[in-house]
């Protein structure tokens, strides 16, 4: 038995961790359909409307943080939640289905996470944020009224297009 497991135990870890490069890949690659796009957009706008997005102006560490968020911390939630259900004991599921099982839940306890700030970031860039520049707006001098900002939704737009025409990948933003 020692020889069989010392035989497939190096065997196992190179799949796994196969495995786990094709996970990653999948869910890098996964972020170029529309619902993606758009909530990375929405993110943008939301984290950094204030620091100067709607003027152009990019922050790194945040965008950073958002593709952490839609990358990494997918692949977390579920190495999470296959490993707090790989140990679960009085079940009659093999172990496989069991990590199957907790992989699944960890998936679906990030895309709650991410609808939940989905919700939060449009109620930001609808509500918040723009009575915040139509107050800055009202602020200003005469004589600054040239200054253009995109509303908002137009700038989440905006991005959401040239993420999808410029196939712009979580990570190549910086």
């Amino acid at each position: 038995w020692n020889f069989v497991k010392n035989l497939f135990l190096p065997l196992g870890i190179v799949l796994c961790s196969i495995l786990g490069v094709v996970l990653a890949e999948l869910a890098h690659d996964g972020m170029q359909y529309p619902p993606f796009q758009h909530t990375r957009a929405s993110f943008m706008v939301a984290l950094m409307g204030r620091s100067g997005i709607l003027d152009g102006k990019f922050d790194k560490l945040r965008l950073r943080v958002i593709d952490f968020i839609h990358t990494w911390a997918l692949l977390i939630f579920i190495a999470l939640g296959a490993i707090s259900f790989s140990g679960t004991i009085g079940h009659q599921q093999c172990m496989g289905v069991r990590i199957l099982n907790g992989m699944n839940v960890g998936a679906l306890c990030w895309t709650a996470c991410m609808v939940l700030l989905w919700v939060l970031a449009r109620l930001y860039n609808n509500l918040v944020l723009l009575k915040l520049i139509k107050r800055d707006a009202a602020q200003q001098e005469e004589g600054d009224r040239n200054i253009t900002a995109f509303r908002p939704s137009r700038c989440s737009q905006l991005l959401q297009q040239a993420i999808a025409n410029y196939s712009v990948f979580p990570g190549e933003t910086c």
